[in-house]
């Protein structure tokens, strides 16, 4: 696969996925695997994308309504889909070899949570959002999307070398 279709197939792939997982997206799941495969500017354009592809599938498709809070809800999870890349490339850094994909997806999944958790400080929420059980279930819908992602992009022999830090 050429390199300028990475983001866009990462992006959609997850977009597959979150449709059918009850549009769950797997946000955490494509910022640690795109952090895994390109360079910063490309992690981040691969999980916006996957951010607004999400929001056309949802206003578009499944009818959203459009209030202020359901688009300021939009507008935290693309900003919970940045923090995530920026905190799986971050961890990506950190750690050489088998150590860098969960740890990339700890990292991604830990902030975009935290950003999704001090959204509800201004924007209106069911508190049983968060709890133990549904951050339990989103963290495994990521970890299946992760896995699933990280497998594809292992069976792309140019993705192979960036995506496990070696040299084949």
């Amino acid at each position: 696969m050429p390199p300028r279709f990475v983001a866009p197939a990462l992006a959609f792939a997850a977009v597959l996925f979150s449709l059918a997982l009850a549009c769950a997206m797997p946000f955490a799941g494509l910022a640690a695997t795109a952090a895994l495969v390109l360079g910063l500017r490309g992690a981040i354009a691969a999980s916006l994308l996957g951010w607004a592809m999400n929001q056309i599938v949802g206003y578009g498709l499944l009818g959203y309504p459009v209030t202020v809070d359901s688009i300021g809800w939009g507008i935290a999870l693309g900003a919970s889909a940045a923090a995530a890349t920026l905190a799986a490339h971050g961890a990506t850094r950190a750690v050489r070899n088998a150590l860098r994909p969960p740890v990339a997806l700890l990292a991604a999944f830990a902030a975009q949570q935290f950003t999704v958790f001090a959204a509800r400080l201004v924007l209106p929420s069911n508190p049983e959002a968060f709890a133990p059980s549904v951050v339990a279930s989103l963290f495994a819908i990521n970890a299946l999307a992760f896995g699933a992602l990280f497998a594809l992009c292992l069976a792309l022999p140019n993705l192979r070398r960036p995506l496990l830090g070696t040299a084949s």
